[in-house]
């Protein structure tokens, strides 16, 4: 009787691939995008990369805008009101959005964000079929 080599894992099952794109976002994104083969986990990875680049340029962004903002109004009372009311609804936002791409990426399913899914579509090899 021949013996048999160790069973090899295979990785990750892709939806778990998938959600770990978005859970750990922009890093684990880049993470999985270049370590995983399945063309529909490395969209949700490239997606989730290019997710993360963009939170942080709003995120500048906000941050030079009330700046020069607060530059303006010299007694920033206004500027911070509206700077903390813009703030919670980008945190909410963002935090729904998330939610959602987790949910979306664990189901496999291929929702693409605007602009940016199209960039993680053609980084991943074109759209994938599930």
């Amino acid at each position: 009787m021949a013996q048999q080599g160790p069973v090899q894992d295979e990785g990750l099952q892709p939806p778990v691939a998938s959600l770990l794109a978005y859970l750990f976002l922009g890093i684990g994104g880049l993470v999985i995008f270049l370590t995983q083969r399945n063309p529909e986990v490395r969209f949700h990875g490239a997606q989730s990369l290019l997710l993360g680049i963009a939170v942080v340029g709003i995120w500048i962004l906000y941050l030079v805008l009330f700046t020069v903002f607060g530059i303006v109004d010299p007694t920033g009372f206004i500027v911070g009101l509206v700077g903390l009311l813009v703030w919670l609804v980008l945190l909410v936002g963002l935090f729904v959005l998330y939610i959602y791409m987790c949910i979306q990426g664990y189901q496999m399913r291929h929702k693409k964000l605007p602009v940016i899914g199209n960039f993680a579509e053609q980084w991943a090899g074109g759209a994938a079929t599930v």
